[in-house]
């Protein structure tokens, strides 16, 4: 899709959605998905040089996210995942 500017409000959501994420437990490199149930990637970029991204998964009714080169994933909440991508999706 063409470039356009997004509404503020929207962007807001989905900042409040993905800062308010936390960790309900933690699964070693062992235990966590391998993120094949990938559900949805965000990569946020604070500048030129510095950026997170972080893949968000399923397994069973379990729900990961994992930041970028880090080895455990985190165990969240399914009703935040489904904020996030109900958050991103407002912004289509």
């Amino acid at each position: 899709p063409s470039a356009k500017p997004a509404d503020a409000a929207k962007v807001e959501a989905l900042l409040t959605a993905l800062t308010g994420t936390r960790a309900n437990g933690f699964a070693d490199k062992a235990a966590a998905p391998t993120l094949e149930t990938l559900e949805v990637t965000v990569t946020l970029k604070f500048d030129e040089t510095k950026q997170e991204k972080v893949n968000f998964a399923r397994k069973g009714t379990d729900v990961f996210a994992r930041r970028e080169g880090d080895a455990s994933a985190a165990k969240i909440d399914a009703a935040t995942l489904d904020a996030i991508i109900k958050a991103i999706d407002a912004l289509k």
